[in-house]
């Protein structure tokens, strides 16, 4: 019995020291400088869709236009972040951009195409070519 407890006091010990002691902090290979890229693709894509959401005719264009353009500049901060990503995060990012492409250019198009859309175009088009160029 005394050598069991014995026994289970060293593998306790042997954990405890193993537990949040000193070594570098693991980090995410999609993180870099304390951005998350896939965290900050996702927040972009939400935004995006939500914005794109409220726009019902001209006067929405004309009104979410500084919202996708905040995205847009947003975008290019995840392409500098992106830069610095092991192979394997740039690999996971860009197959998290190839998913939402395809949804995010069938919006842009759509509404676009729309009574009012040639105001939002430019920068739909900025947003979608971004995203393209992470894949």
């Amino acid at each position: 019995m005394r050598r069991l407890t014995l026994n289970l006091a060293l593998v306790l010990m042997v954990a405890a020291a193993g537990c949040g002691g000193g070594g570098e902090p693991q980090t995410s290979p999609l993180e870099r400088g304390g951005i998350n890229a896939m965290d900050l693709l996702q927040t972009l894509n939400a935004r995006t869709t939500r914005v794109l959401g409220t726009i019902t005719g001209p006067g929405a264009a004309e009104a979410a236009l500084p919202d996708l353009e905040a995205i847009s500049s947003s975008y290019d901060d995840l392409a500098d972040a992106a830069k610095g990503l092991s192979p394997e995060g740039r690999e996971r990012l860009a197959a998290e951009c190839a998913r939402i492409l395809p949804g995010l250019r069938d919006n842009a198009t759509r509404l676009a195409a729309m009574r009012g859309g040639e105001v939002i175009a430019p920068v739909l088009r900025e947003i979608t070519d971004k995203v393209a160029a992470l894949q």
